[in-house]
């Protein structure tokens, strides 16, 4: 039994890669241990989002971004959109919705995306 339709999760993304190029070198190492650290939670906190979706037991994982996309799928790249089963759970990933801020120009891709969530419920 299914507790719930869809679990989103998201984790925090700290530094886009964009901003490292334009920084000195001082400022390119301190922005890489942020980045260094951000995955580093994500790997020290994936228990406890096992341990969650273990009592929640949803249909579907729906994680928002690519950290959050790549701890769930374990892959290094990740297709938003596109409907995965990963240990016999669906996985349907979507952009962050912050990216948006970054690139409007994804608007109506992005929401075409979230708008399949439907089919889901």
């Amino acid at each position: 039994m299914h507790i719930c339709a869809l679990f989103l999760w998201n984790t925090k993304k700290v530094l886009r890669m964009k901003q490292v190029i334009s920084l000195n070198i001082r400022e390119k190492l301190e922005a890489l241990e942020v980045l260094n650290y951000q995955i580093r939670s994500c790997e020290m906190c994936s228990q406890y989002l096992e341990d969650e979706l273990a009592i929640i037991q949803p249909e579907v994982i729906v994680p928002l971004g690519q950290y959050a996309a790549r701890a769930i799928l374990k892959q290094s790249s990740v297709e938003f959109g596109r409907l995965q089963i990963v240990d016999g759970q669906k996985v349907y990933p979507l952009p962050h919705p912050a990216s948006l801020l970054y690139n409007p120009s994804y608007e109506s891709n992005t929401i075409e995306k979230y708008k399949k969530l439907k089919t889901f419920l």
